[in-house]
């Protein structure tokens, strides 16, 4: 089999195309095993192998060692979550830098997805801790705060609930994401 890295990328991509799943994996081990996948090819493994989320967290995981970036770490912590492999997502925390802990507690999306692997294995008062701090972030999108909303709904904080729903009113009126947690609240 060929070993240069832009005749599988571009195989790859002419096997998606075309709706050819075999021969897009047959691309991507390749990729892999060349050792020189970029963050674009991880970023479309990731997304190739969606159904299959062990996979999913394990290309997003390998996209984080490479690149640090916080979008692979919050995408490695979502996939393991589906899962349900929370020794991974113990792992993968344990395993950061203080840099990228740092960074990590500045990312809403990122605190989004641990609060709800925390919310997964039964740490109440961590997810709701995350989402509280998510929230306040400015890269905080109607998916976070959607989730905090859930959160004090199912914790029957109806105080802060109610001063959360009085924040986002004008949000939730375009945004469906919300409406949800409204109507229930």
């Amino acid at each position: 089999l060929p070993t240069d890295d832009l005749y599988w990328r571009t195989f790859a991509q002419l096997a998606r195309l075309n709706q050819r799943d075999d021969l897009s994996r047959l691309a991507y081990r390749q990729l892999l095993i060349g050792g020189h996948a970029q963050p674009d090819d991880l970023a479309s493994m990731i997304d190739f192998y969606d159904a299959s989320p062990i996979d999913a967290g394990r290309l997003a995981e390998l996209a984080f060692r490479k690149g640090g970036t916080m979008t692979s770490l919050q995408q490695a912590i979502y996939y393991y979550t589906r899962a349900r492999a929370f020794r991974r997502i113990d792992g993968l925390l344990a395993s950061l830098t203080p840099e990228q802990r740092s960074a990590a507690e500045r990312s809403a999306g990122v605190l989004g997805a641990r609060a709800e692997y925390e919310r997964q294995s039964g740490q109440w008062l961590a997810a709701m801790r995350d989402l509280r701090r998510a929230v306040s972030l400015p890269d905080a999108g109607s998916d976070v705060k959607t989730a905090y909303l859930w959160g004090l709904l199912d914790s029957g904080q109806n105080d802060e609930l109610k001063r959360a729903l009085a924040l986002w009113r004008a949000d939730a009126e375009n945004d469906s994401t919300y409406w949800g947690a409204y109507a229930a609240a």
